[in-house]
Protein backbone atom coordinates (compact mmCIF):
# COMPACT_ATOMS: atom_id res chain seq x y z
CA UNK A 1 0.00 0.00 0.00
CA UNK A 2 1.00 3.77 -0.45
CA UNK A 3 1.25 6.06 1.76
CA UNK A 4 -1.60 7.66 0.78
CA UNK A 5 -3.30 5.05 0.85
CA UNK A 6 -2.78 4.62 4.19
CA UNK A 7 -3.29 8.18 4.82
CA UNK A 8 -6.68 7.89 3.67
CA UNK A 9 -7.89 4.70 5.72
CA UNK A 10 -6.55 6.32 8.38
CA UNK A 11 -9.02 9.59 7.70
CA UNK A 12 -11.71 7.22 7.14
CA UNK A 13 -11.66 5.28 10.30
CA UNK A 14 -10.85 8.70 12.41
CA UNK A 15 -13.71 10.14 10.60
CA UNK A 16 -15.96 7.10 11.25
CA UNK A 17 -15.41 7.01 15.07
CA UNK A 18 -15.78 10.58 15.54
CA UNK A 19 -19.14 10.01 13.97
CA UNK A 20 -19.82 7.49 16.07
CA UNK A 21 -19.13 9.33 19.16
CA UNK A 22 -21.13 12.48 18.50
CA UNK A 23 -23.81 10.93 16.36
CA UNK A 24 -24.49 7.47 18.36
CA UNK A 25 -25.97 9.30 21.18
CA UNK A 26 -28.46 11.21 19.17
CA UNK A 27 -29.51 7.82 17.15
CA UNK A 28 -30.07 6.68 20.19
CA UNK A 29 -32.37 9.05 21.87
CA UNK A 30 -33.83 9.11 18.18
CA UNK A 31 -34.80 5.24 18.21
CA UNK A 32 -35.72 5.71 21.51
CA UNK A 33 -38.36 8.48 21.17
CA UNK A 34 -39.49 6.48 18.04
CA UNK A 35 -40.31 3.36 19.87
CA UNK A 36 -41.98 5.15 23.27
CA UNK A 37 -44.14 7.09 20.11
CA UNK A 38 -44.96 3.84 18.52
CA UNK A 39 -45.65 2.36 21.85
CA UNK A 40 -43.14 0.01 21.49
CA UNK A 41 -42.22 -1.41 25.29
CA UNK A 42 -39.91 -3.80 24.05
CA UNK A 43 -38.26 -1.75 21.77
CA UNK A 44 -37.59 0.88 24.13
CA UNK A 45 -36.75 -1.33 26.72
CA UNK A 46 -33.72 -2.40 24.71
CA UNK A 47 -32.15 0.64 25.28
CA UNK A 48 -32.56 0.85 29.20
CA UNK A 49 -30.79 -1.34 31.54
CA UNK A 50 -34.07 -1.69 33.86
CA UNK A 51 -31.63 -3.69 37.03
CA UNK A 52 -29.03 -1.23 36.86
CA UNK A 53 -31.24 1.63 36.43
CA UNK A 54 -33.54 0.40 39.20
CA UNK A 55 -30.54 0.08 41.52
CA UNK A 56 -28.93 3.08 40.59
CA UNK A 57 -32.16 4.87 41.70
CA UNK A 58 -32.68 2.70 44.82
CA UNK A 59 -29.54 3.90 46.13
CA UNK A 60 -29.54 7.82 45.48
CA UNK A 61 -33.00 7.44 47.21
CA UNK A 62 -31.77 5.44 50.02
CA UNK A 63 -28.91 7.78 50.40
CA UNK A 64 -30.59 10.87 50.89
CA UNK A 65 -33.17 9.56 53.59
CA UNK A 66 -30.65 8.52 55.61
CA UNK A 67 -28.71 12.06 55.47
CA UNK A 68 -31.83 13.38 56.42
CA UNK A 69 -32.83 11.39 59.35
CA UNK A 70 -29.03 11.78 60.85
CA UNK A 71 -30.06 15.54 60.27
CA UNK A 72 -32.87 15.63 62.03
CA UNK A 73 -31.27 12.79 64.95
CA UNK A 74 -28.70 15.47 64.85
CA UNK A 75 -31.38 17.91 65.96
CA UNK A 76 -32.44 16.14 69.13
CA UNK A 77 -35.67 15.44 70.83
CA UNK A 78 -37.89 12.84 71.67
CA UNK A 79 -39.14 12.67 67.72
CA UNK A 80 -35.32 10.60 67.35
CA UNK A 81 -37.10 7.06 67.90
CA UNK A 82 -40.25 7.73 65.48
CA UNK A 83 -37.87 8.94 63.00
CA UNK A 84 -35.80 5.80 62.84
CA UNK A 85 -38.92 3.55 62.76
CA UNK A 86 -40.25 6.25 59.70
CA UNK A 87 -36.66 5.94 57.94
CA UNK A 88 -36.59 2.04 58.60
CA UNK A 89 -40.32 2.28 56.92
CA UNK A 90 -39.60 4.51 54.46
CA UNK A 91 -36.71 2.26 53.03
CA UNK A 92 -38.72 -0.77 53.10
CA UNK A 93 -41.01 1.20 50.83
CA UNK A 94 -38.47 2.41 48.59
CA UNK A 95 -37.45 -1.14 46.38
CA UNK A 96 -40.78 -1.94 45.36
CA UNK A 97 -41.90 1.82 44.53
CA UNK A 98 -39.01 2.07 42.38
CA UNK A 99 -39.77 -1.14 40.83
CA UNK A 100 -43.21 -0.02 40.25
CA UNK A 101 -42.44 3.54 38.39
CA UNK A 102 -39.46 2.55 36.49
CA UNK A 103 -41.15 0.47 33.94
CA UNK A 104 -41.17 0.47 29.71
CA UNK A 105 -44.29 2.11 29.96
CA UNK A 106 -42.93 5.25 32.51
CA UNK A 107 -39.80 5.50 30.18
CA UNK A 108 -41.97 5.57 27.11
CA UNK A 109 -43.68 8.91 28.67
CA UNK A 110 -40.19 10.39 29.71
CA UNK A 111 -39.11 9.63 25.64
CA UNK A 112 -42.24 10.13 23.87
CA UNK A 113 -42.18 13.62 22.03
CA UNK A 114 -44.09 16.57 24.38
CA UNK A 115 -47.59 16.94 22.44
CA UNK A 116 -47.95 20.42 23.63
CA UNK A 117 -45.47 22.53 25.23
CA UNK A 118 -46.68 22.16 29.11
CA UNK A 119 -46.45 18.30 28.66
CA UNK A 120 -43.24 18.17 29.49
CA UNK A 121 -43.96 19.46 32.94
CA UNK A 122 -46.23 16.15 33.55
CA UNK A 123 -43.22 13.60 32.76
CA UNK A 124 -41.47 11.39 35.41
CA UNK A 125 -38.58 12.65 37.06
CA UNK A 126 -39.34 16.32 34.99
CA UNK A 127 -37.27 14.61 32.03
CA UNK A 128 -37.80 15.56 28.20
CA UNK A 129 -35.41 14.08 26.00
CA UNK A 130 -37.13 16.37 23.12
CA UNK A 131 -35.74 18.92 24.63
CA UNK A 132 -32.02 18.05 25.99
CA UNK A 133 -28.63 18.42 25.29
CA UNK A 134 -25.98 15.65 25.33
CA UNK A 135 -22.78 15.99 27.61
CA UNK A 136 -20.25 13.73 26.23
CA UNK A 137 -18.34 11.84 29.24
CA UNK A 138 -15.79 10.28 27.55
CA UNK A 139 -16.34 7.14 25.27
CA UNK A 140 -18.16 5.14 28.03
CA UNK A 141 -20.99 7.20 28.77
CA UNK A 142 -23.35 10.63 28.59
CA UNK A 143 -25.77 12.75 30.15
CA UNK A 144 -28.80 14.21 28.54
CA UNK A 145 -29.89 17.42 30.84
CA UNK A 146 -32.60 19.84 29.76
CA UNK A 147 -31.80 22.55 27.55
CA UNK A 148 -30.27 25.41 30.23
CA UNK A 149 -30.67 23.78 33.55
CA UNK A 150 -28.37 23.82 36.18
CA UNK A 151 -25.80 20.73 36.68
CA UNK A 152 -28.29 19.61 40.34
CA UNK A 153 -31.63 19.53 37.89
CA UNK A 154 -30.89 15.97 36.99
CA UNK A 155 -29.68 14.17 34.12
CA UNK A 156 -30.39 10.71 32.64
CA UNK A 157 -27.48 9.15 32.19
CA UNK A 158 -26.23 6.50 29.68
CA UNK A 159 -23.29 4.18 29.95
CA UNK A 160 -21.89 2.20 26.48
CA UNK A 161 -23.36 -1.08 26.00
CA UNK A 162 -20.96 -2.46 22.88
CA UNK A 163 -21.49 -0.03 20.25
CA UNK A 164 -24.68 0.97 21.51
CA UNK A 165 -26.06 3.39 24.76
CA UNK A 166 -28.33 1.79 27.35
CA UNK A 167 -30.35 4.95 30.11
CA UNK A 168 -28.50 3.16 33.40
CA UNK A 169 -29.16 6.14 35.76
CA UNK A 170 -31.29 9.00 36.47
CA UNK A 171 -29.97 11.74 38.49
CA UNK A 172 -32.75 12.66 40.43
CA UNK A 173 -33.17 16.60 40.84
CA UNK A 174 -31.78 17.71 44.03
CA UNK A 175 -34.47 20.50 44.74
CA UNK A 176 -37.47 17.06 44.24
CA UNK A 177 -34.95 14.97 47.14
CA UNK A 178 -34.90 18.70 49.09
CA UNK A 179 -38.70 19.08 48.77
CA UNK A 180 -39.56 15.33 49.86
CA UNK A 181 -40.63 15.06 53.42
CA UNK A 182 -38.40 13.56 56.05
CA UNK A 183 -39.96 10.68 57.89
Amino acid sequence: MTRNKLILIAAAVVALAAGWYFGSPRWTLYQMAEAAEDRDGERLAGYIDFPVLRETSKAQIKAQLAVRVAEAGAKGGAEDGFAALGAMLGMAMIDPMIDGLLTPEAMQAVFARAPEPGAAAQRPFGADASDAEIIQEGLGSFRLRRKGAPADAGDLIFRRHGLGWKLSEIRIPADLMKDAPTP
